[in-house]
């Protein structure tokens, strides 16, 4: 009988330390990215496309803009990444060292 009540003991302890070994691990910070692409004039810019590099993790995303110019990119690692926007009428334009934390 205490046999089992050790085999108990020991799996209710291997079960908490698992959920707090699990819980501990989705608690990684992440962080999002939102701007608005505007001309010369302030006139937002839609339809072009957002392209974010952090070369350091391997990170390529893209998005485009909506019709009111803005774009964003959720669940990023925190660091530091280099955005470009492009748009066939107005060329490319890019930002080196961006920091999202």
């Amino acid at each position: 009988m205490r046999g089992l009540s050790i085999a108990r003991s020991l799996l209710i302890c291997s079960v908490a330390a698992l959920a707090v070994v699990a819980g501990a691990w989705a608690q990684t910070g992440t962080t999002s990215l939102r701007g608005t692409v505007t001309d010369r004039t302030g006139a937002s810019v839609g339809e072009a496309k957002v392209t974010l590099d952090n070369l350091s993790q391997a990170l390529h995303r893209e998005a485009q803009t909506n019709d009111r110019g803005e774009y964003e990119f959720l669940a990023l690692l925190p660091g530091t990444y280099a955005v470009s926007v492009e748009k066939a009428v107005f060329g490319s334009l890019s930002r080196e060292a961006c920091n999202c934390w």
